[in-house]
């Protein structure tokens, strides 16, 4: 919802200064065809100008109170920064946020979506009343449009190909009303205020999009007037009527009335003269208009904020104290795990996927550089306020308890890992005096990559002769290609671009370029970067995983495409893991089932899978056993 808030905060920022550059430039000009589609146009432009990525180099004060709401509507503590090459210092402005008492986004929320619903029902009801009259009216053909004509007294109005207006006005007036609604029709009028009515429906709050549908709906009636007289009607007649006709009143939001607008203007831009054609060229000023808006909607570089952080000069922790801290963090884990899952005793890789099913796990990554990764969100714990509001931020988001997977860079500074372990303790002794212990146990979790032995390299062992080649989006390692570019299965991450890198120089620039164009045939974007993968780079890639003890390849009847099973010894003393995959594939229609054992598969793996499988299977299907 605060992605939403803010995309519409900023689109009403852009179409309020559209409003107010298109009143003071283009208002009283006589291009009414020009300044339909400059209206039109402008108004799409504002909608998308919001969704435009742009970076800058560093920081520019126009962005300063964007960001300070962004931060107001996601509810954090705000601190305004300001950085500069020329200034190597940060200054930060805390902006201290009173307890929160009352949750204002989500009123602000309820009472946006309540107005939402109010306007999309008035716009409902204004078709059901105006369709009602149409059925309910006489009908007479006009060539490709529908004359609709009603007993009682109705201010005559257009709508698609329905021109609608009483017996009385057909009788005293039909060439001067017929034409002008005619005029409507055939511009097709009526798709543009079906266009802003959309628009309303998002930004029923802000004014300037009222006043811009009304500027439309002035300019809808120029065009039809000039119609008019360009048909040989006569203008003091028309003119006449008009003013005859203006005292009543449309109840139609959607549709073009006769009497719409304010005469005397309507008269006023009759008689004036045609503008200039180099008035056109206003438009140019909004320009710089629409320049400013996207660097104000503009975001700093990452790596840029990075390089300007304030150095920490606090003195090295000893290791000792370090370790001491891990060590509370396991045994706090290890009691939550045994809390919940007693008979269970779990593997290393086992942890991971037992966080995931029983609490919100949090990345908290450290690099080399002492950088701080929080759940994909840069962060500084030289800062520790603003660094404990995060960790609360995150704590009061979540429905359960919150776990931390924390993972250390090779040459990561003893200081740095030291810092961030007591903030979170510090984060967590907090969380527990206002939820209470067992709503926030102390869950923090390591796994074999943070040993500071972890080679900085992929062993040989790991790697095929083709050369191992790094995923990398977000200063993240997201996959590891070891093996032919063809068999690898690419996980799931984001639509953001994706670096690869060679993790030696024995990748071939060809294992690169075929690693890029499978990428990018799964809908990425994708740039190679040839330099050898080094710490610091990215955070470590994951070690890969161990090797199955036998395979399941499902072929079916219909021709279907084959479906695999991976199966581990563990896997089938506990089946919970291999059974939401069997049911993820599984259907009627199984023609037979290839079982491969591979060498190093313990004693009765055959067995153990053909039991399973039988099991599930409940039909006569062909089982073929392969051992490799």
């Amino acid at each position: 919802m605060g992605a939403l808030l803010l995309y519409i905060l900023k689109s009403t920022i852009c179409l309020i200064l559209f409003y107010l550059g298109f009143k003071a430039l283009l208002s009283n000009d006589t291009f009414f065809r020009f300044n339909r589609w400059v209206l039109l146009v402008g108004i799409a432009t504002c909608m998308l100008l919001p969704a435009i990525k742009i970076q800058t180099s560093e920081p520019l004060l126009i962005q300063q109170p964007i960001i300070h709401l962004e931060k107001m509507i996601a509810g954090e503590e705000t601190v305004v920064t300001y950085l500069s090459d020329n200034n190597p210092e940060v200054n930060m402005i805390p902006v201290v946020t009173p307890a929160k008492m009352i949750d204002w986004g989500q009123i602000i929320a309820l009472l946006y979506w309540a107005g939402f619903i109010f306007c999309l029902m008035t716009t409902l009801l204004s078709f059901r009343k105006m369709f009602v009259l149409i059925r309910s009216g006489r009908k007479l053909q006009q060539g490709r449009y529908t004359l609709i004509l009603v007993p009682s007294c109705v201010s005559p109005f257009s709508w698609g190909r329905y021109i609608i207006l009483s017996e009385e006005d057909y009788e005293k007036h039909p060439d001067e009303i017929l034409t002008h609604e005619m005029m409507h029709l055939k511009s097709h009028h009526s798709i543009d205020l079906l266009f802003m009515e959309c628009i309303l429906w998002l930004h029923w709050f802000n004014p300037a999009i009222w006043l811009l549908k009304r500027e439309l709906k002035d300019i809808h009636e120029y065009q039809a007037d000039k119609g008019v007289l360009t048909q040989g009607v006569d203008a003091t007649k028309y003119q006449l009527l008009l003013v005859k006709k203006a005292v009543g009143s449309s109840l139609y939001t959607l549709a073009n009335s006769f009497n719409h607008s304010k005469i005397k203007k309507r008269i006023t831009m009759m008689l004036k003269g045609k503008s200039n054609n180099w008035a056109r060229l206003k438009l140019l000023l909004l320009v710089p208009v629409g320049l400013i808006v996207l660097n104000a909607f503009a975001r700093p570089e990452v790596n840029r904020q990075l390089e300007t952080l304030v150095q920490s000069k606090d003195k090295e922790t000893p290791p000792e104290e370090q370790q001491d801290m891990k060590s509370f963090f396991k045994t706090e884990l290890d009691s939550y795990m045994k809390k919940v899952e007693p008979q269970t005793a779990f593997e290393p890789d086992e942890i991971i996927a037992f966080m995931k099913k029983n609490t919100e796990p949090k990345d908290l990554f450290i690099n080399a550089k002492g950088d701080v990764l929080l759940n994909n969100d840069f962060a500084n714990y030289k800062e520790k306020e603003q660094f404990l509001g995060k960790l609360q931020d995150l704590f009061e988001k979540s429905k359960k308890p919150v776990s931390f997977y924390f993972l250390i860079d090779i040459n990561t500074p003893e200081e740095a890992t030291e810092a961030v372990l007591h903030l979170v303790k510090e984060a967590f002794d907090k969380r527990q005096k206002v939820v209470g212990a067992d709503k926030a146990p102390f869950l923090l979790f390591e796994d074999a990559r943070n040993n500071k032995n972890f080679p900085r390299k992929v062993s040989m062992a790991q790697s095929s002769k083709k050369g191992t080649v790094y995923i990398i989006q977000n200063k993240k390692v997201v996959g590891v290609i070891n093996g032919d570019v063809a068999d690898y299965k690419l996980p799931d991450f984001s639509k953001d671009m994706v670096t690869i890198q060679p993790a030696g120089k024995d990748v071939s620039s060809s294992r690169l370029n075929s690693v890029k164009d499978m990428i990018e045939k799964n809908g990425f974007s994708c740039q190679i970067n040839t330099s050898v993968f080094k710490n610091g780079d990215a955070l470590p890639p994951p070690p890969p995983p161990p090797s199955p003890d036998a395979y399941v390849a499902f072929n079916y009847k219909n021709g279907g495409k084959e479906q695999g099973l991976i199966v581990y010894e563990r896997y089938l003393k506990n089946t919970n893991e291999i059974d939401k995959r069997f049911n993820s594939i599984y259907n009627d229609d199984i023609s037979s089932v290839t079982i491969t054992v591979y060498k190093k598969a313990p004693d009765g793996m055959l067995d153990g899978v053909e039991k399973y499988l039988k099991d599930k299977i409940k039909y006569d299907v062909e089982y073929i056993v392969k051992r490799e």
